[in-house]
């Protein structure tokens, strides 16, 4: 039985809100712990999954500051006790990042994460498909794509080098129009939807027959 590796997309984890007690989550982990699937993310999704979550506490930080000095909120602050105490002391962003990460850095323990680098990956090949507008840079040629693109080339360098064959699990469209054009990478549009490639009738025989489809395909 051919076990199928994934890479989880930074979009993903935002989707879900960085909640690993999630079905979905949970469902994930379980699968690599009873050795039915392998995970993998990239050195530059790390950052990127990081530098969101950074930015999404301190925007909520400004959205939990704008709201508790609210003039009509002023009565609550003498509630002292449950189930309003402590609410208007407001939290430390730089704390409230740091559990984050590292409720991040366990889930990534927990699904024993391979993280590919990026630092080998061709230069070269990425300005040249920026250039000449090539997914994941659109017709726009999107600066802020580099990533993905970088991540893509590692999990196409992957599949090469392994001569194996990666599920992408992203909600982006410009990464889904890269994956269209090489045989080795496969898009599902959410965890769930792959989730339920393996769950869908009890077993991984569904599972094993859409690898084996794919497989053909590629060798077309």
């Amino acid at each position: 039985m051919k076990v199928p590796h994934v890479f989880i997309d930074t979009n993903v984890f935002i989707g879900h809100n960085y909640d690993y007690n999630s079905t979905a989550f949970k469902q994930l982990v379980s699968l690599v712990q009873s050795e039915n699937i392998f995970v993998y993310l990239t050195t530059v999704t790390l950052r990127e999954i990081e530098a969101h979550m950074e930015a999404d506490v301190r925007e909520a930080h400004e959205a939990f500051n704008g709201f508790r000095n609210k003039p009509d909120l002023r009565i609550l602050r003498n509630v002292a006790d449950y189930p309003l105490h402590g609410i208007f002391n407001g939290f430390d962003v730089e704390q409230a990042k740091d559990v984050l990460l590292g409720q991040f850095r366990q889930f990534l323990r927990r699904v024993r994460a391979h993280i590919l680098e990026v630092a080998d990956v061709s230069i070269d090949e990425i300005f040249e498909k920026y250039f000449t507008r090539m997914p994941p840079f659109g017709d726009e040629k999107k600066k802020y794509e580099f990533p993905d693109a970088f991540a893509l080339a590692a999990l196409e360098q992957w599949c090469k080098e392994s001569s194996g064959r990666m599920y992408v699990v992203s909600s982006d469209p410009d990464m889904s129009a890269a994956c269209s054009s090489n045989q080795s990478l496969r898009l599902v549009q959410s965890l769930s939807e792959f989730l339920d490639l393996l769950t869908r009738t009890g077993e991984l025989a569904e599972l094993i027959n859409s690898l084996a489809q794919f497989g053909k395909q590629g060798a077309k």
